[in-house]
């Protein structure tokens, strides 16, 4: 992976896995509010949106869209 950044290299091609275009775009997704709200889903295993909304006092539309976000890229 170093000789890829550094550009020594191409990137492997991946058979059907997400890229990012940017570092950046990654981390604006893996926010930390992000990634406990994963931990809380692996966790907890929340069965419905209300109930993910009750446990991490988030509003529902904005799970909804996070989420969706997140299940694009995998």
């Amino acid at each position: 992976m170093q000789a890829v950044s550094r550009g020594e290299r191409p990137a492997p091609k991946h058979a059907g896995g997400t890229t990012f275009d940017s570092v950046e775009a990654l981390l604006r997704l893996l926010t930390p509010q992000n990634r406990e709200l994963l931990a809380i889903i692996r966790d907890r295993k929340p069965r419905s949106i209300a109930e993910l909304s009750a446990l991490t006092g988030r509003a529902q539309p904005n799970l909804t869209r996070t989420l969706g976000k997140l299940e694009a890229v995998g």
